[in-house]
């Protein structure tokens, strides 16, 4: 029964696009999200068996493979090559774009967020509720991510790719990465910048007066922070190897997406929290999660030895516009405009009004730096600074030196994700990372590597370039 299930369709010829019908549309999208038969099937509403027929049918019709084969992955995975996701991505999009259709300007707009965003994102839902309410139009829906979707694949995939095929109206979050996977999507999203945030300390007011904190104090201090595939955790650990000696690495006590169960950690005095200053502002004193025993804490501005924070920007993400908006894309915009106001609002009530522009001194020399960013050219430490060159992933390389090293990183950023469950995986970052910056040749491919004196690409680096070495 099974070679019965797996064989191809009669219908499905290569090439043919009308075998490509609305219900196989549906099937490649939710396998991409699902990784497995049996969950699309379920999600779907049909048999495991019309979902194996269709999935087959799909890589008859389409003259490239769709589906990796699960020799690496976990028994019954289903994996999606690089050009299935893509085909996912416009399936998704296509169907998408239909429903919207059908539901025309009259459909409730929706708002997705992360848990931290909150304290801005429900009262602006409330004002637009009220307001659209009296008008007879359709009061905006709240979808909220989980806390583990401050990883960047997982946002990425969770939020941006479904608001650009329609799922959803407007994200709150980081902007896109300058990455190649992602460079369309830039195209197809437009950001409207809500508010900077940067990464704070947690301290004891008693044993800690001065209202900024050096990075290179971190240095042998267990601290609690958000895991490495977070964009603040890439910022903070590259900032550091920048500030410290080469191959000094943070004292990581805890890395949990839930930055509750931080905060509970330092409270029984098992490190020191570093977060992002959007969530640490919750729990602060006089904060919506700060508790009593805050009052003897507080929260200061993590620094860099150029006397910089390490900073970003939180945006508002929504499709791009066209040259003739609808109503709803109009009525979309003026939620995003609403957004930056109480997202404003919170910022000043918990005293952080530098996090607005139009606040701060001109050209403050604690933002004086770009801010972080990750790019296809370091996505080792995944993070660039202006000012921060003592990092050696800066130093220029000859282009074949360059080309190996792009490589690797490349290597870096895809396994890491598939390795992003496995219970040492910062460790395993950590150690390729400083492995990465550290053999590196004298002066031009086939020189003496400067840590193990052996010609270029050296046994450690030849060991990156091999994608066994990502299988943990």
């Amino acid at each position: 029964m099974a070679a019965e299930d797996d064989a191809p369709t009669a219908d499905a010829i290569p090439g043919d696009w009308k075998a490509l019908t609305p219900s196989r549309m549906r099937i490649l999208p939710t396998l991409a999200e699902t990784k497995s038969v049996a969950a699309t099937a379920d999600r779907l509403g049909i048999t495991p068996t019309m979902v194996r027929r269709d999935k087959n049918a799909l890589d008859r019709i389409f003259h490239h493979r769709l589906f990796q084969s699960n020799q690496n992955y976990r028994k019954g995975e289903v994996v999606l090559t690089e050009f299935g996701q893509y085909v996912a991505g416009e399936m998704r999009d296509i169907l998408n774009r239909q429903i919207n259709l059908v539901h025309g300007s009259d459909r409730p707009l929706t708002v997705m967020s992360l848990p931290h965003h909150t304290p801005f994102v429900a009262p602006a839902l409330k004002d637009a509720t009220d307001a659209w309410v009296r008008e007879g139009l359709p009061a905006p829906a709240a979808r909220v991510l989980g806390e583990h979707h401050r990883a960047m694949s997982h946002f990425m995939e969770r939020a941006i790719r479904p608001l650009v095929a329609g799922s959803h109206d407007l994200v709150v979050g980081l902007k896109i990465p300058i990455l190649p996977e992602y460079a369309q999507l830039r195209k197809d999203v437009d950001e409207r910048p809500l508010y900077t945030a940067w990464l704070e300390v947690m301290v004891a007011k008693d044993k800690w007066p001065e209202d900024r904190y050096p990075i290179q104090r971190l240095h042998g201090i267990p601290i609690l922070t958000a895991p490495y595939d977070t964009r603040s955790r890439m910022a903070l650990d590259a900032a550091f190897t920048a500030a410290t000696r080469p191959g000094a690495s943070l004292l990581v006590a805890g890395s949990e997406y839930e930055s509750k169960v931080l905060i509970m950690k330092a409270k029984a005095g098992l490190g020191t929290p570093v977060l992002p200053s959007d969530v640490a502002l919750q729990f602060e004193e006089g904060g919506p999660l700060g508790g009593t025993w805050t009052e003897s804490y507080k929260w200061v501005p993590l620094i860099t030895p150029g006397g910089n924070r390490l900073h970003y920007t939180v945006v508002a993400s929504t499709r791009a516009a066209t040259e003739k908006p609808t109503d709803f894309a109009k009525r979309v915009q003026a939620f995003s405009r609403l957004l930056a106001n109480f997202a404003a609002d919170t910022m000043i009530e918990s005293h952080r009004p530098e996090a607005l522009p139009r606040y701060r001194q001109r050209k403050d020399p604690e933002f004086r730096d770009a801010e972080f960013e990750i790019t296809a050219q370091d996505t080792a430490t995944k993070v660039t600074f202006s000012s921060m060159t003592s990092n050696s992933s800066s130093k220029p390389f000859d282009d074949r030196t360059q080309r190996v090293r792009e490589q690797i990183q490349t290597q870096m950023l895809k396994y890491e994700g598939m390795n992003r469950y496995s219970a040492d995986n910062d460790e395993y970052v950590q150690a390729d990372t400083r492995a990465f910056n550290e053999h590196v040749p004298a002066r031009k491919y086939g020189s003496a590597c400067t840590s193990c004196a052996q010609p270029w690409p050296c046994p450690t680096i030849e060991s990156l370039r091999d994608p066994g070495h990502y299988i943990h």
